[in-house]
């Protein structure tokens, strides 16, 4: 009696990488996810059932497959921006802040509230990267300069001003704000109404254990999945997304590649 062959038992790892749809429908270059702890593909079929109806006991007698779905799901832990915006189903933009100044800046404060420079009703994110902050009182009345640290602090990187309670600002009083803004630039996400992003998928086999093959999904839409934990002392962020496969034009859904001999 001949030995079976050694089984290929594998103990799968690899690299993901998306690349989304241009404006004409065609897949641009594949960015690594980066590190994902998970990757799996399931399937599903609904099926048309015949039973017999003349004897005593119903038997099978068709048995149709009239559907066949197939979905991915991926976990992720690289937070980087272009994958939380995949998850806010938005985009990354860039953000440049000239070099300027800002003079009597008005507004209307509250103690033990924070108020962010440089703000408008088109711009709710405002100035960073701020300097050489200066506080005056009631500008239009008696205009009295405020003290750093006992009326209030700024915090320069955000540009985030905070009215100190029990200081010389008293709830409900219009203050005017000078300060400087340096040059600067720093990534900003966006959401937006355009939904899911829609490319190619391709998964790079990297095994403990076993043969490595590699996978390529020519369209399927990335959707978040669940909730992602901004704040935990427990657990490190991670993201999930639910891969809806769907088929390309003259393409299969999924290509599975063995390497070449």
């Amino acid at each position: 009696m001949s030995k079976p062959n050694n089984p290929n038992i594998v103990l799968g790892a690899g690299y993901l990488r998306f690349a989304p749809y241009d404006a004409n429908g065609d897949p641009q270059g594949r960015r690594y996810i980066g590190q994902t702890p998970g990757f799996t593909i399931s399937g599903s079929t609904e099926r048309a059932t015949k039973y017999s109806s003349d004897g005593p006991t119903a038997e099978l007698i068709r048995d149709i497959t009239t559907q066949v779905d197939r979905s991915a799901s991926i976990t992720a832990d690289d937070i980087s921006d272009e994958n939380l915006a995949l998850f806010l189903m938005g985009s990354v933009q860039q953000i440049s802040q000239t070099s300027g100044s800002a003079t009597d800046e008005r507004h209307t404060v509250d103690q033990g509230l924070w108020y962010q420079l440089g703000a408008s009703a088109t711009d709710f994110t405002g100035a960073r990267s701020v300097s050489n902050v200066s506080v005056t009182i009631d500008p239009d009345g008696a205009a009295t300069s405020a003290t750093a640290g006992d009326d209030y602090t700024v915090d320069l990187e955000t540009g985030l001003l905070y009215v100190v309670p029990g200081g010389g600002i008293s709830d409900g009083t219009e203050i005017g704000v000078d300060y400087d803004e340096a040059s600067a630039t720093w990534p900003q996400i966006e959401t937006d109404n355009l939904g899911p992003k829609e490319g190619l998928l391709h998964f790079e086999g990297d095994n403990n254990e076993g043969e490595n093959r590699d996978v390529v999904i020519p369209k399927c839409t990335l959707t978040p999945n669940g909730d992602m934990a901004w704040k935990s002392r427990d657990t490190f962020q991670q993201m999930q997304y639910d891969v809806r496969i769907s088929k390309r034009d003259g393409m299969e859904q999924i290509y599975v590649n063995g390497r070449p001999a």
